[in-house]
């Protein structure tokens, strides 16, 4: 499983800076790259769990913990490398984003916990993985704010808020739902409570900041 981090690692760092390069003949900004390569990766990954989850319905309803198959170990296991990519990349553009911090060393520290250090990369993982549909506008929302496209803005702003609300929510709410519901060991027990209080808290944030620029920004 390490091996194939390692290389998972390597293999996104060399997608992002090979899309950084072309992109940069066009667009002298290092953030557009950043923001487009995460909402391809991070698309990717979410409809890959979506479609998972959909082929395993009655198995990530009824043991979300104990259902494993190679489809939901691969892609958490991507998902894993991709934020320790995403990691190390932002420590090289000294990023300051308390709120992002929070959410990638949260994420890694859950994914690392269960699919490491239990052996277990469960389909119930592939449901968190379902929240990254968020960030499919992050580059979208970058070039906008590059060019003061203020229409464009105005429409991944309410993208994010529909996200928010009729995705991430319902998501953290299912982990209390399978905590009280469903046989889970210990630690996934106490990673569902606190990653659904800690993501609830981001998403309330960032609901806020998106309602505000909706406010601000003339369609």
């Amino acid at each position: 499983m390490f091996q194939s981090i390692i290389i998972n690692v390597f293999l996104l760092l060399i997608c992002y800076h090979s899309l950084k390069a072309y992109i940069k003949k066009y667009i002298r900004d290092e953030i557009i790259s950043f923001q487009l390569y995460r909402s391809v990766i991070c698309t990717f990954i979410a409809l890959y769990s979506t479609i998972q989850i959909l082929i395993n319905w009655d198995k990530f309803w009824n043991t979300p913990t104990k259902y494993v198959d190679k489809h939901t170990e691969w892609i958490n296991i991507l998902t894993l490398s991709y934020f320790i990519s995403d990691i190390f990349t932002m420590i090289c553009q000294k990023n300051k984003r308390i709120d992002l911090w929070i959410h990638h060393i949260f994420c890694l520290i859950s994914l690392s916990l269960h699919s490491i250090y239990y052996s277990n990369p469960c389909i119930i993982l592939n449901g968190v993985i379902m929240a990254e549909f968020m960030s499919a506008v992050s580059g979208l929302d970058a070039v906008a704010k590059y060019f003061k496209y203020g229409n464009i803005l105005w429409w991944t702003k309410l993208y994010r808020c529909f996200v928010i609300i009729l995705i991430r929510f319902p998501i953290w709410i299912m982990l209390i739902k399978f905590v009280l519901t469903t046989d889970m060991y210990y630690a996934a027990q106490v990673n569902c409570i606190v990653g659904s209080i800690t993501m609830c808290s981001l998403d309330i944030y960032w609901l806020r900041l998106c309602i505000k620029a909706l406010r601000t920004h003339i369609y």
